[in-house]
């Protein structure tokens, strides 16, 4: 079998920059999405990473400002909680000379990251899979599971990284 340097596609293939990626984050959400699309950068599988937050408790109107869904609800905790993240993210975890941004958007989150990826002309829109617990199971039946929902409305490649079984394998390490 020969080898893949002698096929021009991967010769070129290596020559073209990254594509970017969406990486999809909330607010108390495991590192492992953000960690694994790190890794895939710096191995150069892809190119900036596009970290959005979706926050489903917002509108966004025609002008591009952010309003609560909830008029009675004007608390500043979800862009605390999206000022954290961003820092978080752009200031803790992501390596220097990791070509990253954050934003935070309004509305359906699967939406929400769709319009990301095609505003961004990204590649990919990476996921984690849902928390574990009866709440999260309860918001997920009657709001539907992200991934899925963006496998349906739009044509880009959907990557979901479970993070309920590495939780598990985490705190099985952590007892022993």
């Amino acid at each position: 079998m020969s080898h893949p340097r002698h096929f021009p596609f991967f010769r070129e293939a290596r020559r073209r920059p990254a594509s970017a990626i969406i990486v999809g984050v909330v607010p108390g959400q495991p590192d492992l999405v953000a960690l694994t699309a790190i890794a895939w950068n710096q191995q150069g599988l892809v190119g900036r990473l596009h970290y959005v937050f979706v926050d489903p408790t917002m509108t966004e109107t025609p002008g591009g400002h952010m309003n609560p869904i909830d008029s009675d609800s004007l608390d500043e905790s979800g862009s605390t909680a999206a000022s954290e993240l961003s820092h978080r993210l752009l200031s803790e975890i992501t390596p220097a000379g990791v070509d990253a941004d954050f934003v935070r958007v309004a509305g359906d989150p699967a939406h929400g990251l769709s319009r990301e990826a095609r505003r961004t002309d990204s590649a990919a829109i990476v996921v984690g899979t849902r928390e574990r617990g009866p709440v999260a199971a309860l918001e997920e039946w009657m709001r539907g599971s992200v991934s899925v929902q963006l496998e349906h409305i739009q044509a880009r490649p959907v990557i979901v990284i479970p993070l309920a079984g590495r939780q598990r394998e985490d705190d099985q390490e952590t007892a022993r």
